[in-house]
């Protein structure tokens, strides 16, 4: 925070920066200088001039800090292919099946997502026609942005998603944000996701054109404040309240003097 004087008797603007100071004439880029004019005999004067700063400084603080603020996260897949018989094969449409085992597996980076973050919702967009009224089940796990054989059985005790219904249509399936907000904590590179169903599934998760059938993985998500936002924001209500309480307990002889 800085206190930048106008001139003798003119009064004081106030202005803060997290490394630089408002003065007269020069503001610098990153200062938030509001406009809250004192006259300099107000401010030296009792409570109400210095609340009136407090409170101006408490405000720009909370101005030039970041705050807490909603984003969204919409990508496509980096990886995919099938997995059957021991073997990883190039995605195309297939007909899922449990024995013996094909699945589709599913990659997507996370890089694009800075934490610490708080997962809103997270949505699977995939393309799956179901001719069955079998349940599919999406599995998930932490991947490397490459499908490998041992894929296969990543996620098995993981489900985190389901969907069912005939129909020849894309899927959004809403995936468990406990399970994204954990990759995210634990800094995973890549989410990795297994599709398993019943036998009568035809499912299409090449992440080559057709746009709208290419796999998505869709994150809603708050980033969270530094934590100096509240730190800020504490100090200046304590300050506040440290002068309002000093102001009480002033003898009244004390004030006449003073004014």
């Amino acid at each position: 925070m800085g206190l930048a004087r106008l001139g003798p008797g003119k009064g004081i603007i106030l202005g803060w920066s997290p490394f630089l100071l408002c003065e007269p004439g020069k503001v610098a880029a990153r200062a938030v200088c509001l406009p809250f004019f004192f006259p300099e005999a107000n401010v030296k004067r009792g409570i109400l001039g210095k609340a009136a700063v407090g409170a101006a400084w408490l405000v720009a603080c909370l101005a030039s800090a970041p705050g807490a603020r909603a984003t969204i996260f919409d990508e496509i897949a980096v990886a995919d292919a099938y997995i059957e018989g021991g073997a990883v094969l190039s995605s195309f449409v297939m007909v899922l099946q449990e024995s013996p085992l094909r699945v589709p597996i599913i990659e997507f980076s996370l890089a694009a997502i800075s934490t610490p973050v708080t997962v809103n919702s997270a949505t699977l967009h995939i393309n799956v026609s179901m001719f069955t009224t079998d349940t599919v089940t999406v599995h998930g796990y932490s991947g490397n942005g490459v499908v490998e054989v041992a894929d296969a059985g990543a996620g098995t005790d993981n489900p985190v998603g389901s969907f069912s219904g005939l129909g020849l249509f894309n899927r959004d399936v809403v995936l468990d944000t406990d399970f994204i907000q954990s990759l995210l904590d634990g800094s995973a590179t890549h989410a990795g996701f297994k599709i398993r169903g019943g036998s009568g599934q035809v499912a299409d998760t090449s992440i080559n054109p057709p746009q709208d059938v290419i796999p998505r993985l869709i994150i809603d998500y708050t980033v969270v404040p530094e934590p100096g936002t509240a730190a800020l924001a504490g100090f200046g209500l304590a300050g506040m309240g440290m002068l309002a309480r000093r102001r009480l307990r002033r003898p009244r002889s004390v004030e006449a003097n003073a004014s």
